[in-house]
């Protein structure tokens, strides 16, 4: 089996990962919240040599719609990876409503289809492989990104929780967790570009490595983010919170 589920694929990852997989020769099940821009993700897919392209448009802000993709992936039997991608850059002043669709999309959404697709894949007798997108803002609290921070945080403990339940149930299901420093997206078009700053290209590639060689564990992306973040990690309180970090 090779179908590979992309959640968020009209993202910038996204979409630059499905031309990856395309390129292989795989089937692809993309999923994204513009109708307009998933349309052309799969026809861009066709042409690089996907073997199959179904589409299913969703908004991950909508609990009922999120029941549903549950509900359509369940049936979707030649599964044999998966990546799961949506996420919002929080506003730290944001209302309490903002701040609750925010919650939804970073964590509580890719938390419930990741541990319904780690009980699918486990139903495989090869099992499978589940690649959670995070983001090196969850290694450390930080007063300029707390809020998103907290919810990627959050979602690396998550991943760590499914691993260990997979490994227990089934140890061919993997669950890995790729966590990206600065990417050239548009939810980061706000921020003033730097030489930390990464193409959508280059998180997709990584993120392909581990579908096709499998991974269970945590994964910086590009890999030198280990470097930078151990750094941060490592400042005492009194030095760091002396930063604007």
């Amino acid at each position: 089996m090779n179908a590979v589920l992309i959640i968020g694929a009209t993202s910038a990852i996204g979409a630059a990962l499905a031309k990856e997989c395309a390129s292989k020769g795989w089937r692809l099940y993309l999923i994204g919240r513009n109708k307009e821009r998933l349309a052309t993700v799969a026809a861009e897919a066709e042409v690089r040599g996907a073997a199959k392209v179904e589409t299913r448009v969703v908004d991950f802000g909508a609990v009922e719609k999120c029941q549903q993709l549950g509900e359509w992936i369940e049936k979707r039997n030649d599964l044999c990876r998966a990546v799961i991608l949506p996420g919002v850059l929080s506003d730290e002043f944001a209302s309490l409503v903002d701040w609750n669709q925010n919650v939804l999309v970073n964590f509580t959404v890719p938390a419930f289809l990741g541990r319904l697709i780690g009980e699918k894949l486990g139903e495989n007798d090869d099992g499978g492989q589940l690649v959670l997108v995070g983001s090196v803002a969850g290694d450390r609290g930080r007063q300029s990104n707390g809020f998103y921070g907290a919810q990627k945080g959050a979602l690396e403990i998550f991943a760590n929780a499914l691993r260990h339940r997979c490994y227990l149930k089934n140890r061919k299901v993997k669950v890995a967790l790729v966590k990206p420093g600065f990417v050239n997206t548009p939810m980061t078009e706000q921020i003033k570009k730097n030489a930390l700053f990464s193409e959508p290209e280059v998180i997709a590639q990584k993120i392909l490595r581990i579908l096709e060689k499998g991974g269970s564990k945590s994964y910086y992306a590009p890999g030198w983010w280990f470097f930078i973040m151990s750094i941060i990690k490592a400042v005492p309180n009194f030095i760091f919170y002396r930063t604007r970090l």
